[in-house]
This record gives C-alpha cells, sequence and structure tokens, in this order.
C-alpha cells in the first residue's frame, strides 16, 4: 500500500514555496510537481503512479492545517490555479517551452487566448473517450517536444498516471499535475468566493456546482480514507 508522508511536501509560505518550484523549471532534471488534496492522498493509497511524485504541494485546506500544527509554524495553502498563474507570469518574458494537455477543448480554446503566445508552446486534447492507442500518440507528441515545462489538467489521478509514464521519456521537464485549474483560469467553472476557500469548504462549494462529477469523490472516496485513519489511530491504542 502507498503511503504519501509529510516529509514529501514542501510548505511555507507562498513566496518561498513558489521560488522552490520555479527553480525545478531550470534544472536538468524531470520532476513532477502536484498541488495535492485528501482526494489524492486516498488514491495514492491503491495507484503507484504516485510514487513517482517529486514535491506535493498543500493544496486542500485540511493538509495545511495538519501540516502547519505538525511543523509548529503557520504554512500557505499553494492552490493549483495560483501557482499555474504565478509561474505562467513568472515566465511571462522567458522561452520555456510549454506544453498544456487537457481534457476538454473548449477550455484549451479560452486558455490559448489567456495565455501569451510563445513559438514551440501547444495545446493538445485528451478524453476520456480516447482509445490507449490514440492516448498514446498524445503521449508520443509530448515526449518528441520534450517541453521546459507540461502543465497536465485532467484530474487525479489519471493526469498523476500520464505524468508517471512521461517521466522517464523526457529529458528536462517540470510537469505540473494542476486538475481544475484550466478551467479556472479559463472561466469554465466557477471558483469558491475566497472566504469558502479559507474555511476549508471549497469542497462543499464544488459539490453543489457540480454534484454528478463530484459526489462520489467528496461523498464517498474522501470519507471512507478519513474514517480508514480513525480506525488505525484507535487500533494503535488499543
Amino acid at each position: 500500500m502507498n503511503k504519501i508522508s509529510s516529509n514529501q511536501f514542501v510548505v511555507g509560505d507562498f513566496v518561498k514555496v513558489t521560488k522552490i518550484v520555479g527553480d525545478q523549471i531550470h534544472k536538468l532534471k524531470t520532476v513532477i510537481i502536484l498541488p495535492c488534496s485528501l482526494h489524492d492522498l486516498a488514491q495514492a493509497q491503491k495507484n503507484h503512479f504516485y510514487n513517482q511524485v517529486d514535491i506535493y504541494l498543500t493544496d486542500g485546506m485540511p493538509l495545511v492545517w495538519y501540516l502547519s500544527i505538525k511543523n509548529k509554524k503557520p504554512i500557505d495553502r499553494i492552490y493549483g490555479p495560483n501557482l499555474m498563474k504565478f509561474i505562467l507570469k513568472k515566465n511571462k518574458n522567458k522561452n520555456p517551452i510549454s506544453v498544456f494537455l487537457g481534457a476538454n477543448q473548449n477550455t484549451l480554446s479560452r486558455l490559448r487566448k489567456i495565455i501569451p503566445k510563445k513559438p514551440g508552446n501547444s495545446f493538445l486534447l485528451l478524453k476520456k473517450s480516447d482509445t490507449a492507442k490514440k492516448e498514446q500518440q498524445i503521449l508520443d507528441q509530448i515526449i518528441k517536444v520534450q517541453p521546459n515545462i507540461l502543465w497536465i489538467g485532467i484530474g487525479s489521478p489519471k493526469q498523476v498516471e500520464l505524468a508517471a509514464r512521461l517521466k522517464p521519456k523526457l529529458k528536462n521537464t517540470t510537469i505540473f499535475c494542476v486538475g481544475a485549474a484550466f478551467d479556472f483560469i479559463g472561466g469554465i467553472k466557477k471558483q469558491a468566493p475566497r472566504w469558502i476557500q479559507r474555511s476549508g469548504l471549497e469542497w462543499l462549494f464544488r459539490l453543489i456546482t457540480e454534484p454528478q462529477r463530484l459526489s462520489g469523490r467528496y461523498l464517498v472516496i474522501i470519507p471512507k480514507y478519513i474514517l480508514s485513519i480513525i480506525i488505525k489511530k484507535i487500533f494503535r491504542k488499543i
């Protein structure tokens, strides 16, 4: 059974963490960076692809609270959409080759209009209905390009699986798994107000706005994961 340990997280204030993350782009090494949520922690228990993630960030507020207590100091939430906007802005006048891999054509079209055009940048579509052969063709395109930055906005655990499969084939690529960040930045989906985000109730906001897609995640997978942790702690004390 896989388990993500707290020492795999890069934590601190937003400026410190984004500097560490940003520095990875210029190193001669391919790394996978994942803004992590409770859903990812639950998925990691049964999905070996999470072993390939190099840097975990505190995307979910429960993780922020837990690691703040564990580290005995306040830490910031490294929210996927905010991280993506920061990195894009930081590299605005530089020329890293970036690939954006998403699951929705409308979302990618919106991103094309928002993100400054640069030589070598590409926007690739990978739909859930695509065959394994089509999926591999798209991954082969990315391998051929060898981008400096790869943004995968498909959602976990699929985005982690794709990143892990690509990692050994890419020589110097920083792979960001940013889930719904494409939709939020592109204005396809509405973000929760800041006070809801800070309160830790963003999950409820998202559940209300996307009940069909997210009910399994928030009403089954995450509660089941939390319950398993509680049960394990109880039995340790017996």
